[in-house]
């Protein structure tokens, strides 16, 4: 089963591949291998939350390059969540951000680690940016609108804040 899944992945039938991972996973569920290479066929299916999942249940034989895989299973769903839901982004780049530092503890020597990790550390501050530029621009829009209403209000009653003439007898 698992030679067969490994065959499935190699022709790009990913879906076919983390079902036989499947399979073979019920015959060894304790199996490094199994679960890295199932969690690869998710991420090539680009269903980054079950890829996370599947590398963070795999026996740590290689720590480095499980905390590698998660990290970026994390930044991807983080990057497919910055323009809806930027807070649940940071969050998953900050996740994305501790397992690349995971990977590079393990392995100081691992280029794309730090390389991923600075990037994914940009991609945090121009987040942060953007969201504090637009807070600044519904702020402006509060009180353009609040300075609109008080001129219609004005306008509307023209006798309201004015002081009153007095007649002369």
């Amino acid at each position: 089963k698992a030679r067969e899944a490994s065959q499935l992945y190699e022709k790009g039938d990913f879906d076919a591949a983390t079902q036989k991972y499947n399979e073979a996973l019920t015959d060894d569920p304790d199996s490094y291998l199994l679960q890295f290479n199932r969690g690869a066929s998710l991420y090539r299916q680009e269903k980054f939350e079950d890829a996370a999942a599947a590398f963070g249940r795999a026996p740590a034989a290689d720590p480095a390059e499980i905390a590698y895989n998660t990290a970026n299973a994390k930044y991807r769903l983080g990057a497919a969540a910055a323009e809806s839901e930027p807070q649940k982004a940071l969050s998953l780049y900050a996740e994305a951000l501790a397992a690349y530092r995971r990977a590079m503890g393990a392995n100081p020597d691992d280029v794309d680690a730090k390389f991923n990790h600075e990037l994914v550390a940009k991609k945090v501050e121009e987040l942060k940016k953007k969201l504090e530029e637009q807070k600044q621009e519904q702020e402006q829009q509060q009180q353009d609108q609040q300075q609109s209403d008080q001129q219609e209000q004005q306008q509307q009653d023209p006798q309201q804040g004015q002081p009153q003439d007095q007649q002369s007898e």
